[in-house]
């Protein structure tokens, strides 16, 4: 009885995972211009390369039509602020909310703390980003 009851003891309160119930989703998007969320990882994985010419690329205007040379590299500064803002914090949440086939909003959660909506719109098969709102320095 006493050896029965140390196998218990000794399975009950070891470090070893005797029971898995479930396991932590870590699904992460591709980041690709294929998807609203993979434009919206592809922006961020540009930020933390210090890449902010690409990912000015990435942006246009909230009717679709592109950006000029001149004023995507106007935005070029506002954009590594973004980045500082957001570097290194991973994405830990991604909500989609569907307002037409070909726009979507994403509302993004950085590091469990930081909210950030991007506006995403669908030309030819590829999706950019038309707005960012939520972004300021704390």
């Amino acid at each position: 009885m006493k050896f029965i009851f140390a196998i218990v003891f000794l399975l009950t309160f070891s470090g070893c995972e005797v029971f898995v119930f479930g396991t932590k989703r870590t699904y992460e998007p591709e980041p690709t211009r294929e998807t609203s969320v993979g434009t919206v990882y592809l922006f961020k994985a540009e930020l933390d390369s210090i890449n902010a010419r690409a990912a000015a690329g990435l942006l246009v205007r909230p009717t679709g039509d592109p950006i000029l040379a001149l004023e995507r590299y106007e935005m070029e500064d506002d954009i590594a602020r973004m980045g500082r803002i957001l570097y290194g914090m991973p994405i830990t949440r991604v909500k989609t909310d569907t307002l037409t086939a070909n726009s979507h909003r994403l509302l993004c959660e950085f590091n469990y703390m930081k909210n950030v909506s991007f506006s995403a719109i669908r030309i030819r098969n590829k999706w950019f980003i038309t707005d960012v709102q939520g972004l300021r320095e704390e």
